[in-house]
């Protein structure tokens, strides 16, 4: 099933691949979402908008590994500039 809709993406618009870009990492499944958004992500979105996004991720860890670290790349960052916040939001779990 993801296979077809990889190939639907293929063809997005800008704004529907932003649109799925933001929605596909909070379904938590076993990552195939995430790395159809991370094959969206570089013709959609900026490293800014993947940070607004990332409390929303079902999984922040692979977020962070597939889209934003990439984006950061594509966009020459090292790094990020939080607004209206201290850190990185806590997930639930133990700290590496």
């Amino acid at each position: 099933m993801w296979a077809q809709l990889g190939g639907l993406f293929a063809v997005a618009t800008p704004a529907r691949a932003r649109e799925a870009t933001r929605e596909l990492p909070t379904v938590d499944d076993d990552g195939a979402t995430l790395d159809l958004a991370a094959r969206l992500a570089p013709a959609a979105c900026s490293s800014d908008l993947l940070l607004r996004e990332l409390p929303r991720a079902a999984d922040p860890d692979h977020f962070c590994e597939l889209l934003l670290a990439s984006a950061f790349t594509r966009e020459g960052r090292t790094e990020p500039r939080l607004r209206n916040c201290m850190s990185f939001p806590c997930w639930s779990g133990s700290p590496p």
